[in-house]
């Protein structure tokens, strides 16, 4: 009987430690550690850093203003591409229902901050402005994603924000895409970093 009862011990172990570990794989919002952070020690690797940020966020503040008025910013979604596939593109999926939208339609000037606290368990503890805990503000231009990059950007959005599928069609949500153009990144002591847009663009993640 002992030994039936830990044969049956043993077996539900197993297939609870693989049922768990295929959770771990499948469960939305886990990702496998498959895009090391870059060293912020070597100012060589702030493109990389840029673009590591871009693609382990997943929300930022988007900043703009009109012509002679207060500075407006709001939480909005973004998607550099599905998890295994990261591109320096940034894509959006807003409504002309937000204020950040109806001014961007005219003035399309913008910055988008992101930073490594808003990670679970992002700088394990340190202060969201310590400058080890890495933030970056992409500076360019919000433009209408084009007809042929429509499925692409779609994917991009819905493969890491699923819920947006089932958002409101009365809402006329549209893709957007931010055109960096530099970035101002702290990610590390001694100052800010500034990047170019060619290269952010230019960059690659390495896994």
């Amino acid at each position: 009987m002992n030994k039936s009862c830990n044969m049956f011990a043993l077996l539900f172990s197993v297939l609870f430690l693989v049922s768990g570990s295929h959770a771990a794989r499948t469960t939305p919002g886990e990702k496998p550690t498959q895009w090391p952070r870059p060293n912020p020690t070597d100012k060589d690797t702030a493109p990389q850093m840029a673009r590591w940020m871009a693609h382990i966020t997943t929300w930022g503040t988007l900043s703009t203003a009109k012509d002679g008025s207060m500075p407006v910013g709001g939480i909005v979604s973004h998607s550099d591409g599905p998890w295994e596939r990261p591109s320096p593109r940034l894509f959006f999926y807003l409504t002309p229902m937000d204020e950040l939208v109806q001014i961007i339609t005219t003035n399309p000037r913008v910055s988008y901050t992101l930073t490594e606290a808003s990670l679970p368990h992002g700088c394990n503890g340190q202060d969201p402005e310590d400058p080890a805990c890495a933030k970056a503000a992409l500076l360019g231009s919000m433009q209408p994603v084009s007809e042929k990059d429509q499925e692409l950007a779609k994917e991009a959005m819905f493969s890491r924000h699923p819920a947006m599928e089932a958002w409101p069609t009365g809402h006329h949500f549209q893709l957007w895409e931010l055109k960096v153009e530099e970035i101002h990144l702290l990610d590390w002591y001694g100052g800010m970093k500034i990047i170019t847009g060619k290269d952010y663009y230019d960059a690659t993640l390495t896994n």
